[in-house]
């Protein structure tokens, strides 16, 4: 992580760098650095709308489920669909709304299948009945 914190200290505005320090940083348990990274590399690099998806999935795993919304709302502003609607999907489920996720991975599955958009549908499908 050392390093990794060391090459985005030299090229702050390199995605290249940054991505990895989130990656590592979620790996180590560390999610909340992590969602802080993303975020910080989202608003300097607000062209790579990918990494707000990673603080979405960061937020996800420490249950705060209103930042992981803020920055999914943020990626899809941004234009990243499926992947953002398959998280939103499992926001939805998250939240006990198997209806609106069921609408969000059937939306993600218009860009083509994915395992978690997959997984969300069956999901809502089956608690709805």
């Amino acid at each position: 992580i050392g390093v990794a914190r060391d090459g985005v200290d030299r090229s702050p505005r390199s995605a290249s760098r940054r991505r990895p320090l989130v990656r590592l940083l979620s790996r180590s348990g560390d999610h909340r650095t992590a969602a802080a990274e993303a975020r910080r590399a989202a608003v300097l690099l607000p062209d790579r709308p990918v990494f707000r998806l990673d603080a979405a999935r960061e937020w996800m795993a420490l249950g705060e489920l209103g930042e992981a919304t803020s920055d999914l709302n943020e990626a899809l502003a941004r234009g990243v669909g499926a992947e953002a609607q398959a998280l939103v999907a499992e926001i939805e489920l998250l939240r006990g709304r198997p209806e609106v996720a069921l609408r969000a991975a059937d939306e993600a599955m218009r860009s083509g299948p994915s395992p978690e958009a997959l997984f969300s549908r069956a999901l809502a499908r089956a608690l709805l009945g």
